[in-house]
């Protein structure tokens, strides 16, 4: 079979949401919701780029393929678009889900007086503790115990004496 990269370049084509729209464009609601937030990350161009990838948010690695970001996300729900469950995390596998307009409100004004910023980089405590991989409690007590900076930056160690699973 000649022609990998024509191949390649219709690969879209296998997962059905590059299908004609009633306004004459080629996109389902789902690849529309991925092509915008991948443009409002990674295009300086992009209108609200300033708000994302200007301000460090990115899309991981894996969602930056369309086929990946449907597998994890399936296909977008009648009146519901991509949220991320802390407003100021990154985008990718298990930081989002699909939210009514009227959930991605309050989540971001439920996190907008709770942001910590350690060196240049804000972020909630939840979104600080899930970057670091340990409870959100943890760091509650990193905190009272005065660890500084370092408790946002200090990721999980197991405790001396812990068997290896």
């Amino acid at each position: 079979m000649g022609g990998g990269s024509a191949t390649k370049k219709h690969s879209s084509h296998r997962h059905g949401h590059r299908t004609l729209r009633e306004d004459g464009r080629l996109e389902s609601p789902t690849y529309t919701t991925w092509r915008a937030m991948i443009q409002r990350c990674h295009d300086p161009k992009h209108p609200s780029y300033e708000h994302y990838g200007g301000s460090g948010i990115k899309v991981a690695q894996r969602w930056r393929r369309f086929d990946n970001f449907l597998e994890d996300m399936g296909t977008r729900p009648t009146g519901k678009t991509i949220g991320r469950v802390t407003p100021f995390s990154d985008y990718g596998p298990g930081e989002c889900e699909w939210q009514t307009a009227a959930t991605q409100n309050y989540l971001a004004h439920s996190h907008a007086d709770h942001l910590v910023t350690v060196n240049g980089v804000s972020r909630t405590k939840r979104a600080w503790a899930r970057k670091l991989k340990i409870g959100y409690k943890t760091l509650l007590i990193r905190i009272r115990k005065g660890w500084g900076d370092a408790a946002y930056t200090t990721p999980y160690k197991k405790p001396r004496g812990t068997p290896k699973a």
